[in-house]
């Protein structure tokens, strides 16, 4: 047998060998920044929670960042790109084909839409970052410029204003009998549950009270917040049906909890079980699968008796009180990532 090569096959067959070679070692390091790209993420996650744990202390956050720098051998610098990586991109979607390098170029995009706006199309059509850098340069967001289609529900007009209410704060009601024509008062706890309470002077129908814990448990008192400011709970979710429909648990007060399915105010999501109907539920899954708690803002059922809110939410947050002033807007995010629209009840 001869063991001579056949030169006229070998030249393609080391070609093909080196492309392959070439084309391996750059998956494997696209794979790396990817995964790089994840790890910075967390590590702003961990970041963002932590400062805002302790917000109340001055300049705590640049103390926190100088001496985990010095602590972990990195420099404060990347640590800053971590930590505003998290607040540029709150989700991070799994999906993404998006590098570091990437990621870093569109933190640096200020303005919100402008920055969803690259990021979706540089993971859609596969963006170098040179690319991505020559679209930013040559404003192909202002052009409208785009090489797939445009993505589906994503709207235009102002953003949905958030209802943000108190927490724990009810109102006194008094409902007539048969026998009487002015019931007792009640506490209106939401979802047509009612408890009698004395209040201590404060018992007038309509009145807004809030509840405050103490050691002997539960006291009320005279509210100064307003009608507007009622219906906000604490609330665990137990299913997400579809991109905007929700079954909870909520908390409301007093060891008091009701079952209830709501759905997001403001927005209208596809339905299932068509792709853009599970990519919108797969968005609200993951975005709150890191969480142990919601806190949401509810006034009325719709026609098909879903209470309409609006629904917070805040990877590594402990008080339902700082979920409810700083937390993500689940309805917002949904319009922002394209995946519902605007819908008036």
């Amino acid at each position: 047998m001869s063991t001579h090569l056949v030169t006229s096959d070998y030249p393609s067959l080391r070609q093909e060998v080196v492309r392959l070679l070439l084309s391996g070692r750059q998956r494997a390091q696209q794979a790396v920044e990817r995964e790089k790209a994840q790890t910075y993420w967390e590590i702003g996650r961990l970041l963002h929670s932590h400062v805002l744990a302790n917000r109340a202390r001055a300049d705590y956050g640049e103390q926190v960042v100088a001496r985990l720098a010095e602590d972990v051998k990195i420099n404060q610098r990347v640590l800053y790109e971590m930590l505003e990586f998290h607040r540029a991109f709150p989700i991070l979607r799994s999906s993404a084909k998006l590098t570091w390098t990437h990621y870093r170029r569109l933190t640096r995009i200020s303005a919100k839409a402008e920055r969803r706006f690259y990021a979706q199309e540089a993971a859609r059509s596969g963006w170098t970052v040179r690319e991505l850098e020559e679209r930013i340069k040559g404003d192909a967001f202002g052009r409208g410029e785009t090489e797939t289609e445009a993505v589906p529900g994503k709207t235009d007009g102002p953003p949905l204003s958030p209802k943000r209410g108190r927490l724990y704060t009810y109102r006194l009601l008094q409902r007539p009998t048969l026998h009487e024509r002015s019931g007792e008062v009640r506490l209106d706890l939401g979802f047509e549950v009612h408890l009698t309470q004395a209040l201590d002077g404060a018992s007038k129908p309509g009145a807004v009270v809030e509840s405050i814990g103490d050691g002997d448990g539960y006291r009320l008192q005279v509210s100064r917040a307003g009608p507007g400011r009622l219906y906000t709970y604490r609330a665990v979710v137990e299913e997400v049906i579809d991109g905007d429909t929700l079954r909870v648990e909520i908390d409301c007060g007093f060891q008091v909890w009701v079952r209830q399915k709501l759905r997001l105010r403001g927005i209208d999501a596809p339905e299932m079980p068509g792709a853009a109907g599970r990519r919108a539920k797969a968005f609200v899954e993951r975005a709150l699968s890191a969480v142990p708690f919601v806190v949401m803002t509810t006034t009325r059922p719709d026609k098909y008796d879903r209470y309409l809110s609006d629904l917070f939410y805040l990877p590594g947050a402990t008080d339902p009180q700082a979920v409810l002033q700083n937390g993500l807007f689940l309805n917002q995010q949904l319009l922002d990532e394209g995946l519902a629209v605007r819908f008036q009840a």
